[in-house]
């Protein structure tokens, strides 16, 4: 391949040819696949809430650990976030808090909750009932 002239090296170096802006589109398809997501910015809200969490955890972690707010500030957020059912644990530690995904949210919605309860047997099946449910009670209101 020959040598790049200036004006063409100029104009590829704002461009990276090896990261593309789609590359994300197929990570986040398939999350919105698995999960039967049919609103997107149920996904972006998803990854704010982990954007949040791993900032926090990130400033946390740059404090002493040996700090009394750092402690107290850690469990309540372990203690919140086994509530919500992300953590596993109960009693959590900062590694599990940073390595919450989108995927950890995705997993309390309730079609998969369904699926593992055994109320249903596949993830579509519970979500098609799920929204056969709300159009049901939509009709039913007075309006």
């Amino acid at each position: 391949m020959r040598e790049l002239k200036y004006h063409e090296k100029k104009l590829l170096r704002k461009v990276n040819l090896y990261s593309w802006k789609g590359d994300e589109n197929i990570r986040v398809s398939k999350i919105l696949r698995r999960y039967h997501i049919s609103d997107r910015n149920d996904y972006a809200t998803y990854s704010k809430l982990c954007g949040h969490i791993t900032k926090l955890t990130a400033k946390l972690k740059t404090m002493d650990g040996s700090d009394p707010f750092r402690i107290d500030v850690t469990s309540q957020m372990t203690k919140k976030l086994f509530d919500m059912g992300v953590l596993n644990n109960k009693v959590g530690n900062l590694k599990q808090c940073e390595d919450i995904g989108v995927s950890s949210f995705c997993r309390r919605r309730l079609p998969v909750v369904m699926v593992r309860m055994k109320m249903s047997e596949t993830l579509k099946e519970a979500v098609t009932f799920i929204e056969q449910v709300s159009e049901r009670s939509e009709a039913s209101e007075p309006g």
